[in-house]
């Protein structure tokens, strides 16, 4: 049907009353109010000025806008959303497509049929709120406008058949629908396999822009620190890593074209060794690239994943969600250098005249390579100072920087190290990752954040690669104490979020406690309930042993069909469970009159008026009463949206029962 299509409204298809209405627009309201946080903001003014159009005309009984400008909306909102979209994600633009449409049609109720299409689309509003946020207050959120929009499923088939319109009473009715179907699912979460979405459309969220690039200049891990989003997340099998060594690698850069530091992508790849003997667990939020981030080398861990020789690990796929792997603690050992590494490690472009002068006077006095090392970490201890706003650096970029600014982040202090290595004739490569983390004390596990983003060098000494990190010279505290401490007062440090909680902590103690506890309640989610899939066939296995193909079926089949028939049985025993409030009533009178006499009893097939005129004439002091009553009962059965009808039946089944 078309969005404006008009249509001969005949009493079945004419709109429910106005109780039925007001939930709709309510759970409507509801289904669309997370996506308010992905919309633009004139998009999400334009959302909330079309539904408090569509709340007036629904309470006030403004008339329906005219023809012309409902399809000026459309076309308002279609530009709208095209330029929302542009150069982001398809998928974000259809979600925002799909809500705008639905408050449109909030605009045109003319039928039931209309109604029914905009709780619909309130479902599929619903789901899409997941694509874009699956944390604790999400989940929490979600079944709530659940709960919402089946209680406006109610209310529209209230009116339909002979239920007791009560205020509340489609929200009970809701939750009872929920608590039986819980069960079921609960089943078919633990057992039914896992199966992946249907599209392949990238999802280009803020969480999945950020992160660390495939290469790096100096400046550009600095930028990470405006901004306090979540990285990952690290939990440990025994005792976490000291804190001096919580250095978590993510990419190493190999080659230098002498501005920027790239990965080469010439080293050849294998699978990791399956689950045994992994000592760590990550949930990585989603990031535009693969790699994934591990301490020291790595050997063995969870399957499917792909190492490197370089010790770094990349996902089968980028992370659009959030991925939970885990991963084994190796010991750095001796090892083998090739001569084609060896080459690719010592590779330095021309210029920087300055600093392979200086290099060149320190080979020329004997120095070895671990005092050329020292040599360097000493010229950073005593002329070099550590900031987030350094200069510009341009032309030769370590000459500027190591003879004449001397000011720097993490990154410009490795991109020096790592030339002027390369220049003694020491093979070097950077590392792009993260350093420290926050211990939460309440789950035992490490919050590593964006502003935690660090680079440092790795060099080939003594037959291994050996960490060095120079901002360790130059600003110790940043090693031990974290960025938090150390750069609170910067005017870039979170410039992207000035009410970030971090910021708020640092004056109210309460703060900061309070959001330890609930990270770790969001921890526990994301671990046993979002990243439940990872631990289904250890789980299974446990149960059943080794699965095959009949017992998947009958580990489906067996408890779904257990579970129908015992809610089958459960609504065909005895009496009816479902019957109109009046009935109810009824019943309870004739009970309690039959304990008097057996003969006031209600008889088999007896209307309620036929009842009523049989106790009038056997109680003649109770007939006014009695009368008032079935008269109440019979205008709330033709009239069941009616409140005065609703209100007059209650008072007159109050009278008649402190009459009785």
């Amino acid at each position: 049907m078309s969005l404006f299509a008009h249509e001969k409204v005949t009493p079945k298809a004419a709109l429910p009353g106005l109780a039925a209405r007001r939930w709709v627009f309510f759970s409507t309201v509801l289904c669309m109010l997370p996506q308010a946080m992905n919309m633009p903001v004139w998009m999400s003014l334009l959302a909330g000025v079309l539904l408090v159009y569509a709340g007036l005309r629904l309470n006030r009984g403004i008339a329906q806008p005219p023809r012309l400008l409902k399809v000026l909306a459309v076309l308002v909102v279609l530009v709208v959303t095209a330029l929302s979209v542009l150069g982001k994600s398809t998928l974000l633009g259809l979600v925002m497509l799909l809500v705008m449409a639905n408050a449109l049609k909030l605009l045109e109720l003319r039928t039931r049929r209309d109604v029914w299409v905009v709780v619909l689309v309130n479902c599929f509003i619903i789901a899409a709120a997941y694509l874009f946020s699956t944390s604790m207050l999400s989940g929490a959120y979600g079944v709530f406008s659940i709960v919402v929009l089946l209680a406006s499923l109610v209310a529209l088939h209230s009116e339909s058949v002979t239920a007791w319109p009560v205020r509340w009473q489609p929200v009970k009715t809701a939750g009872v629908l929920l608590l039986q179907a819980l069960p079921l699912a609960l089943l078919m979460f633990l057992v039914f396999p896992r199966i992946g979405p249907l599209w392949s459309l990238e999802l280009a969220t803020p969480s999945a822009r950020t992160g660390l690039s495939d290469s790096l200049a100096p400046g550009e891990i600095s930028n990470l620190l405006r901004s306090d989003e979540m990285a990952f997340r690290v939990s440990f099998s025994g005792e976490p890593v000291p804190e001096s060594m919580r250095y978590w690698r993510a990419m190493t850069f190999d080659t230098f074209d002498g501005q920027r530091w790239r990965i080469d992508g010439a080293e050849q790849s294998g699978q990791l060794s399956g689950r045994e003997g992994n000592d760590y667990q990550v949930i990585a939020e989603p990031a535009a690239s693969r790699w994934l981030i591990a301490l020291t080398q790595v050997s063995s861990g969870s399957r499917g994943l792909t190492l490197f020789p370089d010790g770094t690990v990349r996902a089968p796929e980028p992370l659009q969600k959030r991925f939970t792997y885990s991963l084994a603690l190796q010991n750095e050992t001796p090892g083998i250098l090739s001569p084609e590494d060896r080459q690719r490690y010592l590779q330095v472009p021309a210029g920087n005249p300055r600093a392979r002068a200086l290099v060149d006077q320190w080979l020329a006095q004997g120095l070895s390579q671990q005092q050329i090392v020292a040599a360097i970490l000493q010229q950073y201890r005593q002329h070099f100072s550590y900031t987030l706003s350094p200069a510009r650096l341009q032309g030769d970029r370590v000459d500027e920087f190591f003879f004449s600014t001397r000011e720097g982040f993490c990154e410009h202090f490795a991109s020096a190290t790592g030339l002027m290595l390369r220049m003694a004739g020491i093979p070097t490569r950077l590392v792009g990752g993260y350093l420290g983390g926050e211990w939460n004390p309440y789950s035992e596990y490490l919050l590593i954040r964006q502003y935690d983003a660090h680079a440092w060098v790795e060099a080939w000494l003594d037959g291994r690669w050996q960490r060095i990190d120079p901002t360790g010279a130059v600003a110790p505290e940043r090693v031990l104490d974290g960025v938090e401490e150390l750069l609170q007062q910067s005017p870039g440090y979170l410039a992207d979020q000035p009410l970030s909680m971090v910021r708020l902590e640092q004056q109210f103690a309460l703060l900061a406690e309070l959001r330890l506890r609930y990270q770790s309640l969001n921890y526990s989610w994301h671990r046993w309930v979002l990243g439940y899939d990872s631990r289904q066939d250890d789980l299974l296995k446990n149960w059943l042993g080794t699965l095959n193909y009949l017992k998947s079926v009958l580990l489906v089949l067996v408890p779904v069909v257990a579970v129908l028939l015992a809610i089958g049985w459960w609504l065909l025993r005895g009496r009816p469970r479902y019957r109109d409030q009046i009935s109810l009533d009824t019943e309870r009178l004739s009970e309690r009159l039959s304990r008097r006499q057996p003969a006031l009893a209600r008889a088999a097939g007896e209307t309620l008026q036929q009842y009523s005129c049989r106790l009038a004439e056997a109680l003649p002091d109770h007939a006014g009463a009695l009368g008032a009553w079935a008269d109440a009962a019979g205008q709330v059965q033709y009239d069941v949206s009616s409140g005065a009808n609703l209100k007059l039946y209650k008072r007159c089944l109050k009278q008649l029962n402190q009459a009785l």
